[in-house]
């Protein structure tokens, strides 16, 4: 028991002995202990020296700060802090949503003088999230992003070694999220889920609709592109009707796909993004650009082909020569008599990279109306058999604008799915 104290534990520190530590800290007060004490259960007694207070602390108590940008600092100007600090910042700016906390500078006795960091859920912080501490040393660390409209910034010191401290900027940001759809209709440009340099948000569901007038191709390049693997997707396809009002998916991310390049040769393309509840990440930015200048010679293929006959092999009509760029070609596979099943055979496939491609759909009907694709062929590949498991399937043949190759070669035939319901390839 402590004198006056009103009684005893629970406490988060035992004390024994004559040597016990200047301060002991809680999430939410310091606790100082000092005078002279006696136990019940024996006759020895001891005494604890006064907390040595400092006499010049370099900064003290706690500090409400309110701007949309600003810094503090420890106080210790030119030279170094004080011993036995524990000092709070509270920055709390009305209709913030996000904050940016960036070192100038940090010189703390390493792990033993901390600056942490909370995220608040009220303007006095008595409900807060930790989020980092920083133990302190020369180097000045990354920034650190925040989603929050309170923040609250704790420094404490021991009775040991100082340093020179620290400075400390932020600023606060509210980023234009996207939402809903957006059409853009510039020759280039870029655009990006909105997020800057925080994490885009749950729930996202944005579409952007990219239609030069006058185009022939449309090429999206993505700078930067991180979602969360398997759960959050950047979708693009090419329009095939005006408005995009129907399209074809030309490629599908998920995770970690910056540099990934598509092109669209309808003159228009659409991408969308999708997130879940779940886990952020930090999003995507991307640029396009257009070519209005039509073909100097007539396309190896184009349209769409129906093809009824196995006999007949779908190839991309390049002959003994090359294909030509920006193609946009698609052959419906619709068996006369439908076996539930259709195997396609690429002979002979090398296109000059991966930016020109075949895609492999499934289809639920014979016109193709909702294609699901399904497999991805680029560069070169030796004979490969594929297994679709529809009774019609469709194969995309996109190139872009520049380099081509042999192209391919397929045959097809309807075969019966596996009385066991497997699939074999």
């Amino acid at each position: 028991t402590v004198p006056g104290g009103g009684g005893s534990g629970p406490y988060r520190v035992m004390v024994m002995g004559t040597e016990v530590p200047w301060m002991t800290q809680t999430q939410d007060f310091a606790l100082v202990i000092a005078g002279s004490f006696t136990d019940d259960s024996t006759e020895s007694s001891g005494s604890i020296d006064p907390f040595p207070v400092p006499e010049n602390p370099t900064c003290m108590g706690r500090v409400t700060l309110t701007e949309a940008s600003g810094s503090f600092t420890d106080g210790s100007g030119e030279g170094d802090y004080s011993n036995h600090l524990f000092c709070e910042w509270i920055i709390t700016v009305p209709n913030a949503t996000h904050f940016v906390l960036s070192f100038s500078e940090l010189d703390l006795q390493p792990n033993q003088d901390v600056v942490t960091v909370f995220t608040c859920e009220d303007e006095r912080c008595l409900r807060k999230t930790f989020t980092k501490t920083f133990l302190g040393d020369s180097s000045a660390p990354e920034a650190l992003i925040l989603r929050s409209a309170v923040v609250l910034v704790r420094f404490s010191s021991d009775d040991d070694v100082t340093g020179s401290g620290f400075t400390l900027f932020w600023n606060t940001s509210s980023p234009e999220f996207c939402d809903g759809e957006y059409t853009l209709t510039d020759p280039a440009g870029s655009f990006s889920d909105g997020s800057g340099l925080f994490d885009y948000l749950p729930s996202t569901d944005c579409q952007w609709i990219i239609a030069p007038p006058g185009a022939v191709s449309v090429q999206v390049i993505f700078d930067v592109l991180e979602t969360e693997g398997g759960w959050d997707y950047v979708d693009v396809f090419a329009c095939t009707s005006p408005d995009c009002e129907s399209t074809l998916l030309l490629d599908r991310f998920s995770g970690f796909a910056g540099g990934a390049t598509v092109t669209s040769p309808t003159g228009a393309i659409m991408v969308t993004f999708t997130s879940d509840s779940g886990v952020n990440r930090a999003g995507f930015d991307a640029s396009w650009t257009s070519s209005s200048t039509p073909p100097s010679e007539a396309p190896t293929c184009s349209g769409i082909q129906f093809v009824a006959d196995p006999a007949v092999a779908i190839t991309d009509g390049s002959g003994m020569g090359n294909y030509s760029n920006n193609l946009f070609c698609q052959w419906i596979i619709a068996p006369e008599d439908p076996a539930g099943q259709v195997r396609i055979v690429f002979t002979d496939f090398n296109t000059a990279s991966e930016a020109d491609y075949v895609n492999v759909y499934e289809c639920e009907d014979a016109q193709c109306l909702s294609p699901v694709i399904a497999y991805r062929y680029a560069e070169q590949s030796d004979e490969s058999s594929v297994l679709v498991n529809s009774a019609s399937a469709l194969l995309l043949f996109v190139t872009d604008g520049s380099g081509t190759g042999p192209g391919f070669t397929a045959t097809w035939s309807a075969e019966s799915p596996s009385p066991c319901g497997a699939v074999f390839t």
